[in-house]
Protein backbone atom coordinates (compact mmCIF):
# COMPACT_ATOMS: atom_id res chain seq x y z
CA UNK A 1 0.00 0.00 0.00
CA UNK A 2 2.60 2.39 0.84
CA UNK A 3 4.21 1.76 -2.48
CA UNK A 4 1.08 2.60 -4.31
CA UNK A 5 0.91 5.71 -2.19
CA UNK A 6 4.69 6.67 -3.00
CA UNK A 7 4.33 5.75 -7.04
CA UNK A 8 0.81 7.83 -6.84
CA UNK A 9 2.95 10.90 -5.49
CA UNK A 10 5.36 10.43 -8.09
CA UNK A 11 3.03 10.31 -10.91
CA UNK A 12 1.37 13.61 -9.87
CA UNK A 13 4.46 15.59 -9.27
CA UNK A 14 6.08 14.15 -12.87
CA UNK A 15 2.62 15.36 -14.47
CA UNK A 16 2.41 18.61 -12.74
CA UNK A 17 6.36 19.63 -13.84
CA UNK A 18 5.47 18.21 -17.42
CA UNK A 19 2.34 20.93 -17.35
CA UNK A 20 4.70 23.88 -15.84
CA UNK A 21 7.29 23.10 -18.77
CA UNK A 22 4.26 22.84 -21.51
CA UNK A 23 2.85 26.50 -20.02
CA UNK A 24 2.59 28.44 -23.29
CA UNK A 25 4.80 31.98 -23.47
CA UNK A 26 4.82 35.10 -25.04
CA UNK A 27 8.36 36.77 -26.31
CA UNK A 28 9.55 39.92 -26.10
CA UNK A 29 12.77 40.57 -28.43
CA UNK A 30 14.48 43.67 -27.75
CA UNK A 31 16.99 44.72 -31.03
CA UNK A 32 18.09 48.09 -29.44
CA UNK A 33 21.07 49.82 -29.45
CA UNK A 34 23.35 52.31 -26.31
CA UNK A 35 21.19 50.33 -23.67
CA UNK A 36 24.68 49.22 -21.77
CA UNK A 37 24.69 45.77 -20.37
CA UNK A 38 21.03 45.00 -19.59
CA UNK A 39 17.48 45.33 -19.97
CA UNK A 40 14.53 45.19 -17.63
CA UNK A 41 10.91 44.31 -18.26
CA UNK A 42 8.80 45.99 -15.63
CA UNK A 43 4.84 45.84 -14.54
CA UNK A 44 2.67 48.72 -13.06
CA UNK A 45 0.37 48.04 -10.20
CA UNK A 46 -0.67 51.28 -9.62
CA UNK A 47 1.51 52.61 -7.71
CA UNK A 48 5.15 51.73 -8.94
CA UNK A 49 6.73 49.46 -10.93
CA UNK A 50 7.95 46.23 -10.69
CA UNK A 51 10.87 44.64 -12.26
CA UNK A 52 9.77 41.10 -13.40
CA UNK A 53 12.79 40.55 -15.40
CA UNK A 54 16.40 41.44 -16.58
CA UNK A 55 18.21 40.35 -19.23
CA UNK A 56 21.60 40.85 -20.34
CA UNK A 57 22.63 41.71 -23.80
CA UNK A 58 24.03 39.24 -26.29
CA UNK A 59 27.25 40.20 -27.69
CA UNK A 60 27.50 42.53 -31.17
CA UNK A 61 26.70 45.93 -32.00
CA UNK A 62 23.04 45.43 -31.84
CA UNK A 63 22.07 44.41 -28.40
CA UNK A 64 19.41 41.79 -28.52
CA UNK A 65 17.43 41.58 -25.13
CA UNK A 66 14.56 38.38 -25.14
CA UNK A 67 12.06 38.42 -21.97
CA UNK A 68 9.74 35.33 -22.16
CA UNK A 69 6.27 35.80 -20.07
CA UNK A 70 3.05 33.61 -19.53
CA UNK A 71 0.57 33.58 -22.34
CA UNK A 72 -2.17 35.67 -20.76
CA UNK A 73 -4.66 37.73 -21.38
CA UNK A 74 -3.86 41.01 -22.62
CA UNK A 75 -1.50 42.89 -19.92
CA UNK A 76 0.48 45.98 -20.70
CA UNK A 77 4.64 45.63 -19.60
CA UNK A 78 7.16 48.73 -19.80
CA UNK A 79 10.58 47.74 -21.47
CA UNK A 80 13.84 49.51 -20.67
CA UNK A 81 17.01 50.15 -18.88
CA UNK A 82 15.07 51.56 -15.82
CA UNK A 83 11.27 51.79 -14.78
CA UNK A 84 10.96 55.14 -15.55
CA UNK A 85 12.47 55.52 -18.59
CA UNK A 86 10.99 52.36 -20.67
CA UNK A 87 8.28 51.65 -23.31
CA UNK A 88 4.60 50.48 -22.93
CA UNK A 89 3.48 47.67 -24.63
CA UNK A 90 1.20 45.20 -24.55
CA UNK A 91 2.02 41.37 -24.76
CA UNK A 92 -1.13 39.01 -25.12
CA UNK A 93 -1.44 35.27 -26.27
CA UNK A 94 -2.70 36.05 -29.11
CA UNK A 95 0.45 37.18 -30.33
CA UNK A 96 3.88 34.46 -29.97
CA UNK A 97 6.28 36.96 -30.91
CA UNK A 98 6.26 40.86 -30.43
CA UNK A 99 9.56 42.68 -31.34
CA UNK A 100 10.62 46.64 -29.86
CA UNK A 101 12.99 47.88 -32.56
CA UNK A 102 14.85 50.93 -31.25
CA UNK A 103 17.62 53.07 -29.31
CA UNK A 104 17.53 53.15 -25.56
CA UNK A 105 17.85 56.77 -25.88
CA UNK A 106 14.85 57.21 -26.94
CA UNK A 107 13.31 53.99 -26.12
CA UNK A 108 9.40 55.80 -25.39
CA UNK A 109 9.61 56.13 -29.52
CA UNK A 110 11.04 52.78 -30.32
CA UNK A 111 9.15 50.51 -33.07
CA UNK A 112 7.33 47.80 -32.15
CA UNK A 113 6.77 44.93 -34.79
CA UNK A 114 4.53 41.91 -34.95
CA UNK A 115 2.07 43.52 -33.03
CA UNK A 116 -1.58 44.36 -34.91
CA UNK A 117 -2.45 44.88 -30.84
CA UNK A 118 0.11 47.12 -30.32
CA UNK A 119 -0.79 49.24 -33.41
CA UNK A 120 -3.88 49.81 -32.04
CA UNK A 121 -2.80 50.63 -28.73
CA UNK A 122 -0.63 52.70 -30.13
CA UNK A 123 -3.62 54.32 -32.59
CA UNK A 124 -6.10 55.01 -29.25
CA UNK A 125 -3.17 56.65 -27.54
CA UNK A 126 -2.58 58.90 -29.89
CA UNK A 127 -6.16 59.93 -31.35
CA UNK A 128 -6.51 60.52 -27.39
CA UNK A 129 -3.83 62.78 -27.07
CA UNK A 130 -5.87 64.52 -29.98
CA UNK A 131 -8.62 64.96 -28.39
CA UNK A 132 -7.06 65.87 -24.94
CA UNK A 133 -5.25 68.52 -26.82
CA UNK A 134 -8.62 69.81 -28.57
CA UNK A 135 -10.17 69.91 -25.23
CA UNK A 136 -7.45 71.91 -23.26
CA UNK A 137 -8.24 74.30 -26.33
CA UNK A 138 -11.82 74.45 -26.33
CA UNK A 139 -11.41 74.85 -22.39
CA UNK A 140 -8.56 78.01 -22.80
CA UNK A 141 -10.92 79.71 -25.57
CA UNK A 142 -14.24 79.13 -23.20
CA UNK A 143 -12.43 81.16 -20.74
CA UNK A 144 -11.74 83.77 -22.78
CA UNK A 145 -15.47 84.16 -24.38
CA UNK A 146 -16.68 87.55 -24.11
CA UNK A 147 -20.33 86.25 -24.87
CA UNK A 148 -23.02 84.00 -23.54
CA UNK A 149 -23.35 82.57 -27.21
CA UNK A 150 -20.11 82.23 -27.64
CA UNK A 151 -19.60 80.34 -24.64
CA UNK A 152 -23.04 78.15 -25.28
CA UNK A 153 -21.60 77.02 -28.63
CA UNK A 154 -17.72 76.19 -27.09
CA UNK A 155 -19.81 73.92 -24.28
CA UNK A 156 -21.51 72.45 -27.50
CA UNK A 157 -17.84 71.66 -28.17
CA UNK A 158 -16.70 70.54 -25.24
CA UNK A 159 -19.35 67.81 -25.16
CA UNK A 160 -18.67 66.76 -28.46
CA UNK A 161 -15.32 66.26 -27.74
CA UNK A 162 -16.72 64.24 -24.18
CA UNK A 163 -18.57 62.17 -26.37
CA UNK A 164 -15.27 61.20 -28.96
CA UNK A 165 -13.40 60.36 -25.90
CA UNK A 166 -16.21 58.01 -24.78
CA UNK A 167 -16.73 56.61 -27.59
CA UNK A 168 -12.95 55.72 -28.08
CA UNK A 169 -12.82 54.51 -24.60
CA UNK A 170 -15.68 51.77 -24.81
Amino acid sequence: MNQSRIFLLALCLWVGASALQAQETVTLRCEVGNCGGSLGLYTFDGFSFRQIQRANAAAGKLQLFEFKVPASAPQIYYAGPLADDARPLVLSSDEKLVVLKGNCGDLRNAEITGSKRNQDYESVKNRLAELNNKAGQLLRNYAYAASEPEKAALEGQMREVDTQKKTLLD
